[in-house]
């Protein structure tokens, strides 16, 4: 399967989570560098290559300086749900 990725980042500088359907402003990209840019939140760098047949190639890298400096500036509020208020939403009671 192939996927896709945004040819732009967010506003935060993090990419779009990859696609598996073609979109506007959409680049292709291999299950290795889907899996790249999922394990670094988005925070990636793309470069496009001239590949020797005249087509456009992609190389994707981690940022992961950028990834770490974004989740120390958004940490995870924790939960005020119990767990007996998870299982019984999990269980539809109410």
């Amino acid at each position: 399967m192939t996927y896709y990725l945004h040819k732009t980042p967010n506003p935060s500088g993090a990419y779009p989570p990859p696609q598996d359907f073609p979109g506007e402003n959409t680049i292709p990209i291999t299950d290795v560098q889907r899996d790249m840019v999922i394990e670094n939140g988005g925070f990636v760098t793309v470069s496009e290559n001239v590949q020797p047949d005249g087509s456009m190639g992609y190389t994707i890298t981690p940022n992961p300086d950028a990834w770490s400096a974004w989740k120390a500036a958004h940490p995870e509020e924790p939960s005020a749900a119990s767990d007996t208020d998870v299982l019984n939403t999990l269980l539809g009671v109410i």
